[in-house]
């Protein structure tokens, strides 16, 4: 059953349970039994709202289960991300310095080329007497 339809089912029975317990105490009039009735009465009408209540309870303790394994699972795919992370940030600086590494050597192979393009230059020029 729905929880709303339940909670309005429970309210219609207690408001049912008092009119009655009313009823009792208004027209039992001289009957040496009305008090026992009327304590019948509220005692079905407690035992309902035991009934409901344990109900809900249990409904509650189910749903407060389920909200802290979803916690768990969101704790631990949290915990992986992180990892996951620092792990890409670890990839990426060594990425970086191999960057780094390989610019200047880049530099370096530029100047030597540069360099021994001169020294052919020059070898060239003297060769051919300029």
């Amino acid at each position: 059953m729905d929880k709303k339809k339940l909670e309005t089912l429970i309210l219609v029975v207690g408001i049912v349970v008092v009119g009655a317990a009313l009823a009792l105490i208004l027209l039992g009039g001289e009957n040496p039994n009305s008090p026992l009735y009327t304590n019948i009465t509220f005692a079905v009408g407690f035992l309902f709202y035991i009934i409901y209540n344990m109900m809900s309870t249990a409904g509650l303790q189910k749903e407060i289960k389920d909200l802290q394994n979803h916690v768990t699972a969101l704790k631990e795919e949290s915990a992986r991300q992180k990892k996951e992370i620092e792990s890409k940030t670890s990839e990426l600086s060594t990425a970086q310095g191999e960057i780094g590494r390989l610019k200047q050597e880049g530099q370096k192979m530029l100047a030597e080329n540069k360099k021994l393009s001169e020294e052919l230059q020059s070898l060239k020029d003297s060769l051919t007497g300029k």
